[in-house]
């Protein structure tokens, strides 16, 4: 793999090196961009990037000899971040996207989404339509006509025919904050995300509620992991596949819904 060098844009870089007894012979580096501004998934800072998809890209590459540094890219450059930045190797986090110049590994991260309500508030949700009885706020796309929610919540909220009474999206850090003031009723989520959230804000309201999770939205939503060399790629799944079987991918999910 070519050494690589940095990119010429400001981004946040941070080195995360496998701290092995004995460590294997080093082949060289990985620059590997991820999403930007997406805790608990991506987590950055001046000083570091962590996260549950840097460990779970770092843990699937353990023992491959490659020293691996994590930048940062705001999302809606991630799919195409291989083709505009000749210095990354890996794009790890992406969407629908897809080039047939790279080499794609299916299933590298997800979001759960779920509604979750106040106990005290005795919602009643059994399906996604009875979310109009209620004021829900979401993240911002969540409505559009592909989004992973489904088509029952694009028809209920996304298009003209229906108004979007009491009915909000906002950033993730706002639509929780909104849950826990009691502003809405309803919030639509990722479960870790939730988590994240509610740990972050307890420093400044209450977050003690009691809650309900309403698994409206079975269907997973997987991410994928794009690489430029082709036997990088088969490495990665390799090990990205050892953690599924082993139990510790899931094992890296359950510690953020703590």
């Amino acid at each position: 793999m070519k050494s690589t060098t940095k990119l010429c844009v400001s981004l946040l870089i941070a080195v995360c090196c496998n701290l092995l007894a004995d460590p294997p012979a080093e082949k060289g580096m990985l620059l590997v961009a991820l999403g930007a501004d997406k805790p608990p998934f991506v987590v950055s800072n001046d000083q570091q990037i962590s996260g549950l998809e840097v460990d779970i890209f770092r843990e699937a590459m353990a023992g491959s000899g490659y020293v691996i540094e994590f930048v940062v890219l705001p999302f809606h450059q991630l799919n195409r971040a291989l083709v505009n930045f000749s210095d990354l190797d890996v794009a790890a986090g992406i969407g629908t996207e897809f080039l047939p110049e790279l080499h794609y590994v299916e299933e590298f991260s997800y979001y759960q989404n779920i509604a979750v309500s106040k106990v005290s508030s005795k919602a009643q949700l059994e399906q996604i339509a009875d979310l109009r009885n209620y004021s829900v706020v979401s993240w911002q796309g969540a409505s559009q006509p592909d989004t992973p929610l489904g088509q029952v919540f694009h028809h209920l909220y996304g298009t003209d025919n229906h108004p979007n009474q009491g009915y909000q999206e906002l950033s993730q850090y706002n639509q929780n904050a909104m849950f826990w003031l009691g502003r809405t009723e309803v919030v639509i989520v990722d479960r870790a995300i939730f988590s994240w959230y509610r740990r972050l804000l307890s420093h400044t309201m209450d977050t003690t509620a009691e809650v309900r999770f309403h698994p409206l939205f079975p269907q997973r939503q997987y991410t994928k992991a794009a690489f430029r060399d082709a036997e990088l790629a088969q490495v990665f799944a390799k090990g990205l596949e050892q953690l599924k079987s082993s139990g510790r991918y899931q094992q890296l999910y359950e510690q953020y819904l703590k």
